[in-house]
């Protein structure tokens, strides 16, 4: 096929997808005329193009030319790019080819997308390639994939990512059902990297089960920033504001079928709720195990998702908490100005719901002696097969696609009940504990000088041999530690992942002096005093809040001032 005759399809492919979905047929028919092979070429890119995820703003014979004449490209593996060694092709997608490397520099293993030379000169991929870089690396939030480096190697861009070792989250919905206390973490951790992306003025506009990568201890990251939105960051929510950066012509539909907002289907101006509206859908999902919305192809989804209602989350799961149920309708609202108009505040709705959950199964477990003995598949349906509860916890009945059974009573005990069962609980805890104490203390005092240290492990939590932090701390859950560090005597605070190795910088240096740095129980926050003043900050970054002053910093404790 010659270039004139791909430009020619090109042209009429353009037009028809600045119309709305539903006026493209009479559009092309009239533009083709009596020429069938034009009408066919048009539609099968338009078709092919919504089913694949997205539909192509650069021009077709660009992006059809490498597959009819072939690419060029060539394996990078054994060539160095920048300071990094490639190790071998990990994979390839329409943006580009990502290998495994090793940061020379600081001997660690990466990822590196590279885009293809060919594809170099086409300013729309050349564009979203380096507006994923922009908008990924703007974050800096555990939640989100962190990228290291950009740079360009023999005219080819490419960008330097942590290296993840787990699997996307359509590889986990296709391998089981997901616990019920799992959903709601995951949903969690989405929501707050969004939150950081939203805050900075992006609109990710591409959220599902591909772009969310579940890593082999738990934690969620927000992929693939390729079609990410930059609007101002007060205006993120006004869907009349202006965008800073209008990359999507009117009518023009990107994204993923079956994860579209209502407004983006139409090719509409976007916000920050469309991608509550997505978040929605994959929480859906991981909670039916099918999305919300169907059909035979692409458009057919479009149209479920502009005209019908889902059903009920109860079709599937009689048992779904109410509250989770509403918690969903209000994120898949046609209309955005009925959805949750802020994702914190879908946030703090999950975080609650799974509060109340983990506490009534503690309950259970505490105060329940006389149940009967749940069976495994029972007691899993709730936490997951990697998580044991004790054996008096009163067993619910698993779906067969659904997370767990908890009708919404069980989540919301009469106030008075549980707060017998916390004092019978509490007691109970105490005495155990007193006893455990003097069984182990009677033990260490007869081994203590018998037996020495035989095994000791210990790991690197700092962040290098040339950092030196000042004040130091541990999560309860171990999962972070938070540390302060000092340059030209100006004074910052760190949030460090202890499983991936991943630094964030919560507060940026200042005339701050850290003193008595702690998290809280829960991990949710970090307590330090400054000035003589206790100050409160969320330990995944955000605004700082005095809770009293008048404070003298004391060895191992705080203590407040006789003044």
């Amino acid at each position: 096929m010659s270039p004139e005759r791909w430009r020619q399809i090109d042209e009429v492919f353009q037009a028809a997808l600045e119309r709305a979905p539903d006026e493209r047929a009479a559009f092309i028919s009239e533009a083709c005329g009596e020429d069938d092979s034009l009408r066919r070429e048009v539609e099968a890119l338009l078709v092919a193009d919504v089913e694949a995820g997205s539909l192509i703003k650069s021009p077709a014979y660009a992006v059809a030319a490498p597959l009819i004449i072939g690419s060029n490209s060539q394996s990078l593996k054994g060539q160095t790019v920048g300071s990094y060694q490639i190790i071998s092709l990990l994979g390839k997608g329409g943006m580009g080819e990502v290998y495994l490397a090793c940061d020379t520099r600081l001997v660690r293993e990466v990822a590196i997308k590279v885009l293809p030379r060919e594809y170099s000169t086409d300013a729309e991929r050349l564009r979203r390639f380096e507006q994923e870089a922009r908008a990924t690396s703007a974050t800096n939030h555990p939640n989100i994939l962190t990228v290291y480096d950009i740079g360009t190697h023999n005219g080819a861009p490419y960008i330097v990512e942590e290296l993840l070792n787990g699997k996307d989250l359509r590889a986990v919905l296709k391998r089981d059902a997901i616990p019920l206390l799992r959903v709601l973490d995951y949903a969690q951790q989405i929501a707050a990297g969004l939150a950081a992306a939203h805050a900075k003025g992006i609109v990710h506009r591409d959220l599902k089960p591909e772009n969310l990568f579940v890593t082999n201890d738990g934690f969620v990251k927000i992929l693939d920033f390729g079609l990410a939105k930059l609007k101002p960051p007060e205006s993120i929510h006004d869907s009349e504001a202006l965008t800073q950066r209008k990359a999507t012509a009117p009518g023009m539909v990107m994204g993923t079928a079956s994860y579209m907002s209502p407004e983006q289907a139409r090719g509409h101006e976007v916000d920050a709720r469309s991608d509550i509206f997505s978040l929605g859908v994959v929480l859906y999902e991981m909670i039916a195990g099918q999305p919300p919305f169907t059909g035979d192809n692409a458009l057919d989804v479009i149209g479920a998702i502009l005209n019908q209602e889902p059903a009920p989350l109860r079709h599937h799961s009689p048992d779904i908490p109410s509250e989770l149920q509403h918690a969903v309708s209000k994120t898949l609202r046609k209309d955005r100005e009925r959805r949750y108009q802020h994702i914190k505040d879908l946030l703090i709705d999950l975080k609650e719901l799974k509060e109340e959950l983990e506490f009534e199964t503690r309950l259970k477990s505490a105060v329940l002696p006389d149940a009967p003995r749940a069976s495994t598949t029972a007691q899993s349906a709730l936490v997951g097969d990697d998580v044991t509860l004790a054996p008096d916890v009163k067993p619910t009945t698993a779906r067969e696609n659904s997370s767990t059974k908890i009708t919404s009573g069980e989540i919301k005990p009469r106030r008075q009940k549980v707060a017998l069962a916390l004092l019978m609980f509490t007691v109970v805890t105490i005495g155990a504990a007193f006893g455990l104490y003097r069984l182990i203390d009677h033990y260490r005092s007869r081994t203590r000088d018998s037996e020495p240290f035989q095994q000791m492990q210990m790991t690197k939590l700092t962040a290098n041999g040339t950092v030196f932090p000042l004040a130091i701390t541990i999560s309860p859950d171990g999962k972070y530690v938070a540390y302060v560090i000092e340059s030209e005597q100006r004074q910052s605070l760190w949030l460090r992942q202890v499983a991936t190795n991943s630094n964030v910088q919560i507060v940026l240096p200042g005339t701050v002096r850290y003193s008595e740095l702690t998290f809280s129980p829960d991990g949710n926050f970090l307590y330090y005093v400054n000035g003589g003043a206790l100050y409160q900050i969320p330990a995944l970054g955000g605004s700082e809040r005095k809770l009293v002053a008048g404070i003298l910093p004391r060895i191992g404790s705080l203590t407040l001032s006789e003044s």
